[in-house]
């Protein structure tokens, strides 16, 4: 049938207009969305031109701000941009924006189709009065982006100053400094990291144009954490400056941090830490 709308341009007894233009949509064939391997067929690749999309959290987060993202809503969430609430939460997450690993075990997971679920369905407990923390409301978020990422919204929904948020850490540092020296004193390693993913996934989607300002904050960030987390934390910047088509900006940043002495401080407790393990390998070894 496709080849009778490319070749013939028709499909039965309707026939297309000279200016239709034919366009294919298909998962791809990798492992995990493995469907059909049409894209492989030499004389589809003869008749077509082969696009990629590839999932970016900057373009997400800019489409979600806007009016188009409920353009083929119903209801109170007609035309209007992601709910506030839903969308406050990712940009504090923006690494829960999209789970591969609960995807690929077949699990209920977060990405830009859900989160446009559970943002409709924000709009309509708001229309109702009912609160957006509610039981009610976990049920119905929990049915789209699982129980896990659901409890993580409606903590953020319920009292979003205990959350740090990636945006604190990056534009308004003071504000999170207290509550990040508590979590290091108290050795609470695990939401420590998640916050280091969130701060590097946020910085190198945003891209922010005040890159002193940001690069003094993302500094001043580094200072607080243990070496070992820092560490990990800058092992990861290419990797998600990949991810986010960003590795210019991660040039000029790293230009940027050079300037700065806490910055070289820091490189060198990382070395030094580096070296107590090495040493500690060679006198046990």
């Amino acid at each position: 049938m496709f080849f009778n709308l490319l070749e013939d341009r028709r499909l039965f007894n309707y026939e297309l207009s000279e200016e239709c233009l034919v366009v294919g949509a298909m998962n791809p064939s990798t492992a995990n969305y493995q469907v059909t391997q049409i894209e492989k067929e030499a004389a589809f690749r003869r008749r077509l031109k082969f696009l990629y999309v590839i999932f970016e959290t900057r373009g997400f987060l800019k489409h979600a701000a806007s009016a188009a993202f409920h353009h083929d809503g119903s209801g109170p969430s007609e035309g209007k941009p992601c709910h506030p609430e839903i969308l406050s939460f990712f940009r504090s997450q923006p690494k829960l924006i999209y789970d591969p690993r609960a995807r690929d075990v077949g699990k209920q997971y977060v990405c830009p189709a859900t989160i446009e679920t559970i943002s409709e369905e924000a709009y309509i407990l708001d229309g109702e009065g009912v609160p957006l923390d509610s039981e009610l409301a976990r049920i119905m978020y929990g049915g789209s982006i699982g129980l896990a990422a659901t409890t993580q919204l409606l903590q953020f929904i319920k009292d979003s100053s205990v959350v740090i948020s990636a945006d604190e850490v990056l534009y308004e540092f003071k504000k999170a400094e207290k509550a990040i020296k508590q979590l290091v004193k108290k050795s609470m390693h695990e939401p420590l990291a998640d916050l280091c993913g969130n701060v590097l996934t946020l910085l190198f989607s945003d891209t922010p144009k005040d890159i002193k300002k940001t690069g003094l904050n993302f500094v001043a960030f580094c200072k607080l954490l243990p070496a070992e987390l820092t560490a990990n934390m800058l092992f990861q910047m290419k990797e998600t400056a990949v991810q986010n088509q960003a590795l210019v900006y991660l040039s000029e940043l790293m230009r940027e941090l050079q300037h700065s002495d806490d910055w070289i401080n820091i490189q060198k407790a990382i070395d030094k830490s580096h070296r107590e393990v090495d040493d500690q390998i060679r006198e046990n070894s």
